[in-house]
């Protein structure tokens, strides 16, 4: 009978000695995506995953692999902070053709990793390519009251069987692009009524201009506890101006790039809000929208709505060939949500965030 057995990749460079052993995740990576999204956008390349392993200032990465009979079957990571929310560790298990017994085993094995390393909360987050009709005997409702998961798809029974719970959904939306720019406009324009008077836009790609580094770096932290996570203990998150400068460079040498719009308030210069975009060099057609805020004491001047639109004009200026924008929002962040309903995602799946507590 072949047994599993999970190991830590020592050396997970492209040309490193587990070379195959990365080409091989890189192709598990591939045919998950597929199966549950129904495409790679979210795949990195074996270089930018080993790149996103390197320089581990904020956040100890560990990778295992999962094998049986010699021949990967599986792939977890835990990744866990080291400058704030030391008691966490975020877990993220592929298991070959979504095979229950790999999943259970790959949990089993990150949540000893965890323990190692005095962690003693354990976060996941998983996609969903559908969401159980209302009704559905298999459907298992987030404890939020918004959204669920088929409980007896594989990874969701090896999470609930190891004792972890859901604590909240995501939609999971797409927007096909260019948007028309007439929509853009209309959209805009009320916006700007609403805010230009108190407001004024700024915008950067890449790399944050000295004046508003500090600025960038509050408003990443900011989103560490402002948008909405259930009963996921998660503390703030510090970030400063060398944090996003080691960002920057952390996700430039993985081959990517981003553009930041940024609601500035006149009177103070402080950034009120921003939402930001990534891509990547070597699928020019794939945008991923990362951070969307609005400072508490700035909202409802529609600030959110202005920093997208101007962002969605901007774009095709940066990517000419982006054709998809990906999202994800909290169910119960109902704010956001209209923003981009109003810009036009539609949804595409549900991803749905895990939490376990450990003795």
């Amino acid at each position: 009978m072949s047994i599993l057995i999970a190991r830590t990749i020592a050396d997970p460079s492209v040309n490193g000695p587990e070379h195959d052993v990365m080409l091989a995740v890189h192709q598990l990576m591939t045919d998950d995506s597929l199966q549950t999204l129904g495409h790679t956008d979210f795949v990195d390349s074996p270089q930018a995953r080993a790149t996103a392993l390197e320089k581990q200032d904020y956040s100890a990465r560990v990778p295992l692999v999962i094998e049986r009979d010699e021949k990967v079957v599986g792939y977890a990571l835990i990744s866990m902070p080291l400058k704030d929310n030391k008691h966490l560790a975020y877990v993220d298990v592929v298991a070959l053709n979504n095979e229950y017994e790999i999943h259970e085993f790959g949990l089993e094995a990150a949540e000893k990793v965890a323990r190692e390393h005095g962690r003693t909360v354990l976060n996941a987050y998983y996609a969903h390519g559908r969401e159980p009709e209302v009704g559905d005997p298999h459907r298992l409702e987030s404890p939020t009251g918004i959204g669920a998961v088929d409980r007896t798809d594989p990874e969701v029974r090896a999470l609930l069987e190891a004792g972890w719970s859901i604590e909240q959904t995501e939609r999971y939306s797409v927007l096909d692009l260019p948007v028309d720019p007439e929509k853009l406009a209309e959209l805009e324009h009320e916006a700007v009524s609403r805010a230009d008077s108190t407001y004024r836009l700024v915008s950067w790609q890449d790399h944050s201009p000295e004046e508003f580094i500090d600025g960038h770096a509050a408003l990443q932290q900011a989103m560490s506890t402002d948008v909405p996570s259930a009963e996921l203990e998660i503390e703030e998150t510090v970030f400063d101006a060398e944090r996003i400068r080691k960002f920057e460079d952390r996700i430039a040498r993985m081959g990517r790039g981003y553009l930041a719009v940024a609601a500035q308030h006149r009177q103070t210069g402080e950034l009120a809000g921003f939402t930001r975009v990534e891509y990547m060099s070597d699928r020019p057609e794939v945008v991923i929208q990362e951070e969307t805020l609005v400072r508490a004491g700035h909202r409802g001047h529609r600030i959110g709505m202005w920093v997208k639109a101007a962002m969605l004009r901007q774009l095709p200026e940066v990517r000419p060939q982006a054709a998809r924008l990906h999202t994800w929002n909290a169910g119960e962040n109902s704010y956001m949500l209209n923003i981009n309903v109003a810009l036009g995602f539609t949804k595409r799946g549900i991803e749905s965030a895990w939490q376990k507590k450990l003795d």
